[in-house]
């Protein structure tokens, strides 16, 4: 997958800060990131036990693993668009999130590794991350630049960059592949009724979004150079196909309020050899 926008880099490209290699060897048990992928620091929504129709049925480490399809099972209707994966960077005002140090095995599980957090913002202007937890209670203070969270483990620094946004429309949904799997690191861009970028989001590694776009936002399209080369440069929603990046070939959104709105799945169809592909339907609509 390309990533040539500064923002998905924001979200997903990770730096390592200090002497790597070495350093996560222990003479006791060896390289405790065997057969794990690099770890990144990555944003979760925080599931409140008011939320579930059984809330002592599960633990507080359940509650904190946006993979859990039983814990999403037992939210209650109200509350199956509070749960999963957050774009750091469409935080919004007032909102709780944890941060989570993560990496992944090859049969794509998590592993959640015990990193101590900290922040640029030393002041807590824009809200306050629990140095033992990750949990990041956002104030009521919108950030003007993205701010950075550092995550330590294991004598090496990881960190990826977060922004506080107002209150404003929460977007939710899912990109997926025709054939199932879920891309990740797909890059969503919404417009106003001018054709400006207003919002931008970044899919997780199964594919969902949160995003937080103002109410004017009344369009948005899947930006080209993030899909997989093994799909089209289209994408499929509600019946009809858009191409991906083309201003002239957008597709709307619903009329937005503040608060949460689910949309329609978001498909990308696989590349067929010789087959030029599915044609846009929904352009000039």
């Amino acid at each position: 997958m390309k990533h040539v926008q500064s923002y998905a880099a924001a979200f997903l490209a990770l730096a390592l800060i200090g002497c790597g290699g070495s350093s996560d060897n222990r003479s006791s048990g060896g390289d405790p990131l065997a057969g794990l992928s690099t770890p990144r620091i990555e944003a979760i929504v925080r599931v409140e036990r008011a939320s579930l129709m059984h809330p002592d049925q599960f633990s507080d480490e359940q509650l904190l693993d946006p993979t859990n399809q039983a814990v999403f099972n037992d939210l209650i209707p109200s509350a199956k668009t509070v749960f999963g994966f957050q774009d750091p960077l469409n935080f919004q005002t007032g909102e709780n999130f944890v941060f989570q140090l993560a990496a992944y095995r090859s049969d794509g599980s998590r592993v959640v590794l015990p990193a101590t957090f900290t922040s640029s913002d030393t002041a807590g202007t824009f809200g306050v991350i629990a140095s033992n937890t990750g949990t990041f209670n956002a104030s009521n203070q919108a950030t003007n630049v993205s701010q950075t969270v550092r995550a330590q483990y294991n004598g090496v620094e990881y960190q990826t960059q977060y922004a506080v946004k107002e209150r404003q429309a929460r977007i939710v949904g899912s990109v997926k592949l025709d054939g199932g799997n879920a891309p990740a690191n797909v890059i969503l861009q919404f417009y106003n009724v001018d054709g400006l970028v207003v919002g931008t989001v970044n899919t997780a590694t199964n594919g969902t979004y949160r995003a937080s776009v103002p109410q004017g936002a009344v369009s948005f399209t899947v930006v080209g150079n993030s899909v997989p080369d093994s799909v089209y440069r289209v994408f499929t929603y509600e019946g009809l196909v858009f191409e991906d990046s083309n201003p002239g070939c957008k597709a709307p959104l619903p009329a937005l309020s503040i608060g949460t709105q689910q949309l329609s799945d978001i498909t990308l169809t696989t590349r067929v050899p010789g087959d030029a592909g599915p044609t846009p339907t929904g352009c000039g609509g």
